[in-house]
């Protein structure tokens, strides 16, 4: 029995002893992999959980005397052809005219919009327009896009990097709020607001 119980305990004191040597720290170098590895948060990204900018070009009509003079360039072209599609013809002399304005138009579509839900849009002109003051100025309806660049959908292209117009995601119209932002007093004529005055043009 004794020498039973003395093997018995020789054995467990040796399993103590390869447990004890198995359990060491890791260092530092062992930590800095583990650190490195990825999970799925850091090469995922989760769609539709940022807000989509959108913006287009339109036309500010009721201007007291206060516009006119739209700049050229590509907002112009735009404006003009979106006119054409629209049976206007006369589209020089309605850009001339002192009662009306082009105007740029930005917004953004919050995550988890519905097809129907107002948006604020931002109002401002493009740089050269002779347009004083927006006041007065209602917004006549007009399509505003997402936009993307050729590099950013194509990283292997070879071709300059482009702005891409996108899909029609929202609708404006409406009266101008005008007096916000920054500025003095003429430059916050030159800007506004419309509160709602756009719809979300899909899910």
């Amino acid at each position: 029995m004794n020498l039973r119980a003395a093997t018995g305990m020789f054995v467990l004191l040796g399993l103590i002893g390869c447990q004890q040597a198995q359990t060491r720290f890791q260092s530092a170098e062992e930590l800095e992999k583990e650190a490195e590895v990825k999970t799925v948060g850091d090469v995922t990204a989760v769609d539709n959980a940022d807000p989509i900018p959108v913006s287009g070009v339109g036309l500010v009509t009721g201007l007291a005397g206060t516009g006119g003079g739209a700049p050229p360039g590509s907002f112009r072209t735009l404006l003009e052809s979106d006119l054409k599609q629209r049976g206007i013809n006369n589209t020089k002399e309605i850009l001339e005219s002192k009662d009306t304005s082009l105007v740029l138009l930005s917004a953004l579509i919050p995550a988890g919009a519905r097809k129907g839900d107002p948006l604020d849009i931002e109002v401002s002109l493009p740089e050269g327009s002779k347009t004083t003051d927006l006041r007065g100025g209602y917004l006549q309806d007009c399509w505003l896009y997402n936009y993307d660049t050729t590099h950013n959908v194509v990283p292997t292209t070879t071709r300059a990097n482009v702005t891409l117009k996108g899909h029609k995601l929202a609708k404006a119209r409406g009266a101008l709020l005008v007096g916000f932002g920054d500025g003095d007093e003429p430059a916050r004529q030159r800007q506004g607001r419309i509160w709602g005055g756009g719809v979300c043009g899909t899910d």
